[in-house]
């Protein structure tokens, strides 16, 4: 009877290890997935930030040309 009990105990234990296993599994799944997520909105903000300035690059050269063209000398 001795056997069994610690049997027993043994294989419930070994279950609950399994399970924590699991538990311990798919919190670092979920971690991993959260942090390739958090890079990848990092990399798509600086990505809307690039085009965003290179945006205003562009306006700005127009904005000298046309001016360089009206005055002749860029002012």
């Amino acid at each position: 009877m001795f056997g069994l009990t610690t049997t027993r105990r043994l294989r419930t234990e070994q279950r609950k290890i399994l399970g924590l296993q699991a538990q311990l599994g798919l919190a670092r799944g979920f971690r991993q997935a959260d942090e390739a997520a958090r890079q990848r909105a990092e990399q798509d903000l600086a990505d809307e930030i690039d085009a965003h300035l290179a945006t205003i690059r562009r306006a700005l050269a127009a904005e000298a040309a046309h001016t360089t063209a009206e005055t002749g000398d860029g002012r």
